[in-house]
């Protein structure tokens, strides 16, 4: 389950709202990934570039949707503080 989707988010700008649960990212079945063995085999979106599409499969109000979020750098660093 989602449980918060933060404001301005490539999350949010998809679509994605709390509450919702994700079970798929591309054709890749995401429903058991705390306990899936090879999960760490799995390409995740930390890995990949700004602009890459990635379509989810979402369950809400017992129904499924696909929407398709497209990354963006979010975290910014700073240089160290002379």
């Amino acid at each position: 389950m989602i449980a918060h989707v933060l404001e301005r988010s490539p999350a949010a700008e998809a679509g994605v709202r709390n509450g919702d649960v994700l079970l798929k990212i591309g054709e890749r079945d995401v429903t058991g990934w705390r306990t899936d063995k090879n999960r760490g085999q799995m390409k995740d979106a930390s890995q990949s570039p700004a602009g890459t599409k990635m379509e989810l499969t979402l369950l809400r109000d017992s129904k499924e949707i696909k929407i398709t979020a497209v990354l963006r750098d979010i975290l910014v660093s700073r240089p160290p503080n002379l």
